[in-house]
């Protein structure tokens, strides 16, 4: 290949390179677009916040933070397609879509908050949690449902795990409104959410888990077949050597292969996943044993020709003979101590007990040997001899399988070391979050330095080929992993605590600002005291603007150095009241306003209720799922049962009871039907992307052409196949209302449309890659 080959291979990827940065910029803006109205919304978060300072200021500061996070990725993702830097690009995108996904469900959260104007009275509050506390239950059964779609245990432990810990915060949270504890009550669910939100990102991997089995499954009966196509090749070969090699071939390669699908039955579908890696190398060298030619041996070299002095003085054939067979002797056993010595180190799984049997039979031999040949017994000693290279060739094989075994091991142990890298920087990369607050780091950064060191372990133990050490690495890796999330995962909520209670203690501040600024008017008629009260009550107001301001921005130490300046300002006013003179106490009107009647109120709520239900019953017909219709309609009846009660029942306080009762039930109504809406939305949008991955299916198998091998094709066409029927059951589950199972087929489609891509992509490679071979044996004046 000379140089304008080399550049010809270059623009050809610089073309593809700049190709996908100009998707990247679209998918950028795309992002852009779908950041814009969700953005819009804080002006939603803003009024609740003013309404609520505890509770509705909450939840601004956390739009704000998901917002901002968001953000960011957009920017960065941006910054790496200017930078050309492609890969990270994807990564990043890829990033913020999972940020929008956060941010578009913390927006969704607007449709249950409280419709007061304050939560200054107690049934105002208990109101507000009663509605929120409904909102997560229904969460929860909705997450609780959705646990089926888990294939691995682990990952399914997980899920139930974070279930049950937030199935126990909305339970705290319930309790804690009944004792009147309105504070703690929220601060329950506010874990609530936390834990929710860690149940949505193990749903997703779960889901992305069991999209994949499908394909490992697919892949692992693939392998048996592709054992099958050359097992009859492999038995007929003539050369007994080659032969045997083929056979622990094919024993290896069939046991990996339904190791494969035993581990999937299990539930351990990330076991499978490392076996199936290991199936790939052993699969390559069984095809390259059967096409291979066997091993040619060496010839001995003739001897030359003895010089007429020699002739003269012929030696002993008995003594000679004992000579040459001394010198094999001592050959053979620096050869087997030699591959033992060689190959125990590095040895893996049952190999180990192979390799120290055919050591013991083969030193064995060679001891029966030395002792026949030291007593003169020349045929028992060659006998020995002979059954002893045999060893020596047993060693030769279990060395070799083993060493193909050890790579195969070792290629996945830094596969997964990598993997790990991957998850614990991205882990400590958090840490920044943090830089900003007063709390604690020491569990955080006792994780990361043990799961570094765990790391180091592991690299060196690969470098080494030591695979028993690096396997337990990989698992200690897994704990520490484990160990350095849940340290990531305590820390983010001791921080997320110590914001809210900071964003109360600002709460607490305006309204001790609000009391002594109504107490202002003690100064009228002293201009001096009045401007003094003035300037100090602005310099208050500054302080707790700028606190809001800071944690908007996650800069919590920068809002606490705000607090000892609002507490000297408030200080001074305070002592300013003390001084001044008494407020004259005023009688009080008698005149009171009259209170709506009790019945009329009733019954308007009643009728507003009624209106509602009708209206919602006019648009049930958009319900695409007939469990989600069946809970709906559920649902409605208990409302129109607690309507009823309020009709009926004579005695107003009951009445009013019964209308409450209806209330809370319309949030449930309102929540169902919120979600009949939101399957229907996402089940024409699946449709939608189903024809476009059908198009796409299409348009790959229209390309077959392409590939030249008949096995490959043969397994592209399987392909096609496979995808049409994926894309005939999603639009199947779709109609039915089924959308998980519809997901878990959509993810099963990605992996073969994938697939198929790939096969494509190898066809041009191979062409390329033959044109290059053809250049050069043009230049160096061969035959094509």
């Amino acid at each position: 290949m000379d140089i304008r080959d080399c550049a010809a291979d270059m623009r050809d990827y610089i073309t593809e390179a700049e190709s996908m940065l100009q998707i990247q910029t679209q998918q950028i803006e795309d992002l852009r677009r779908t950041l814009e109205p969700l953005a819009d919304t804080r002006k939603d978060f803003e009024r609740y916040a003013q309404a609520d300072e505890k509770f509705g200021g909450k939840q601004l500061v956390r739009f704000d933070a998901l917002c901002g996070e968001v953000t960011a990725l957009i920017d960065y993702a941006e910054a790496c397609v200017g930078g050309q830097r492609v890969e990270e690009a994807d990564q990043a995108i890829g990033n913020s879509r999972n940020g929008l996904k956060k941010l578009e469900k913390e927006t969704r959260s607007l449709q249950w908050m409280p419709q007061v104007n304050t939560a200054a009275t107690e049934a105002e509050a208990r109101e507000m949690l009663q509605k929120a506390i409904a909102r997560i239950n229904v969460e929860l059964e909705d997450y609780d449902s959705m646990g089926s779609v888990f294939r691995d245990n682990e990952e399914r432990l997980i899920y139930t795990n974070l279930h049950d810990k937030a199935a126990g915060f909305a339970e705290q949270a319930s309790v804690l409104m009944e004792r009147k504890r309105f504070e703690a009550s929220e601060d329950a669910l506010d874990n609530a959410r936390i834990t929710l939100d860690s149940m949505e990102i193990a749903y997703e991997r779960g889901a992305n888990t069991a999209a994949k089995v499908e394909g490992y499954l697919a892949d692992a009966e693939a392998a048996k077949d592709r054992i099958n196509a050359v097992y009859e090749q492999g038995i007929a070969l003539q050369d007994p050597d080659h032969k045997n090699d083929f056979l622990s071939y094919n024993s290896i390669a069939n046991d990996f292969a339904f190791q494969v699908e035993g581990l999937i039955a299990e539930g351990k579908v990330r076991d499978a996943r490392a076996i199936l890696s290991n199936l790939k190398v052993a699969l390559a060298n069984l095809e390259r044993c059967v096409t291979q030619a066997p091993r040619k041996k060496k010839k001995r070299k003739a001897e030359p020709a003895p010089n007429p002095a020699q002739q003269q003085a012929p030696l002993d054939p008995h003594s000679a003979e004992q000579a040459e067979l001394v010198q094999q002797f001592d050959q053979t056993r620096a050869a087997i101590n030699t591959i033992f010595s060689q190959a125990r180190p590095h040895c893996v799984d049952e190999y180990v007990t192979d390799l120290e049997a055919a050591y013991a039979d083969a030193m064995q031999h060679h001891e029966e040997g030395s002792t026949a040949l030291a007593g003169d017994d020349l045929e028992s000693a060659r006998a020995s001899l002979s059954e002893a290279k045999k060893d020596l060739i047993i060693l030769q094989k279990i060395q070799d399988n083993s060493r193909q075994i050890l790579s195969s091991l070792l290629n996945g142990l830094s596969e997964g070391a990598a993997y790990y890298e991957n998850i614990i920087a991205g882990i400590h990369q958090k840490r920044a979050e943090f830089d900003a607050w007063n709390i604690d780091l020491t569990s955080f950064d006792s994780s990361y330095k043990t799961s570094q060191e765990t790391l180091n372990n592991l690299r060196k133990a690969i470098k080494d080929q030591l695979a028993g050490f690096a396997k337990t690495m990989m698992d200690k890796i897994e704990d520490d992993r484990r160990a350095f999330e849940e340290a990531y995962e305590a820390t983010r909520i001791d921080r997320d605590n110590l914001r809210s209670e900071m964003i109360l203690e600002v709460g607490d501040r305006q309204s001790l600002l609000s009391k002594l600024y109504a107490e202002q008017y003690r100064f009228d008629g002293n201009e001096a005291l009045l401007e003094r009260f003035a300037t100090h009550h602005a310099r208050a107001l500054v302080c707790i603007q700028i606190m809001l301001d800071h944690l908007k921005i996650d800069e919590g130490k920068e809002a606490e150095k705000q607090f000892d300046k609002f507490n000297e300002c408030a200080s001074i006013l305070q002592e300013m009241l003390q001084q001044a003179p008494a407020p004259a106490v005023e009688e009080e009107s008698k005149d009171q306003t009259p209170d709506l009647d009790a019945k009329e109120d009733i019954k308007i709520g009643i009728e507003q209720i009624y209106r509602e239900l009708k209206s919602y019953d006019r648009n049930k017909d958009l319900f695409k799922n007939s469990e989600e219709l069946a809970k709906f309609e559920s649902m409605v009846k208990n409302a129109e049962a607690y309507l009823s009660q309020a009709e009926d029942l004579a005695r107003i306080d009951e009445a009013r009871d019964a209308l409450e009762n209806a209330q809370i039930a319309m949030e449930s109504v309102r929540i169902a039907f919120e979600r009949g809406q939101r399957t229907a939305a996402k089940i024409e949008s699946y449709l939608a992307k189903v024809e476009e991955l059908a198009d796409t299916v299409n348009k790959l198998f229209g390309q077959r052409s392409a590939i030249q091998d008949d096995d490959d094709l043969a397994l592209f066409i399987d392909n096609n196949e496979t995808a049409s029927e994926a894309a005939y059951k999603i639009e199947s589950f779709l109609s039915k209302g089924r959308v998980m199972e519809a997901e878990v087929q959509f993810g099963f489609l990605n992996t073969i449309i994938a697939n198929m891509e790939r096969k494509l992509k190898q066809q041009t490679i191979k062409k390329r890659k033959a044109i290059f071979k053809r250049r050069g044996a043009v230049r160096h004046g061969k035959k094509k």
